[in-house]
């Protein structure tokens, strides 16, 4: 299964309204060079079963639909 950031913002979002402190890196070079605002790593803290360490934009996205589900 795979993921967009569509999708993984509205996770995100699921778990910051479930007390979830979230903290989203960008690439860089897609953002300087191309102007694409992706989402490379995430970190989640305060949500129970996930982080605290960062974690792949689709292994954050795996992990936050079985919390937010």
């Amino acid at each position: 299964m795979s993921t967009c950031n569509k999708e993984l913002k509205a996770l995100i979002s699921k778990a910051e309204a479930m007390g979830a402190t979230v903290q989203v890196g960008y690439d860089m070079d897609a953002l300087i060079g191309e102007g694409r605002s992706i989402i490379c790593d995430v970190q989640v803290s305060g949500l129970k079963g996930c982080g605290p360490f960062p974690m792949q934009a689709i292994t954050a996205a795996e992990r936050l639909r079985e919390l937010t589900a």
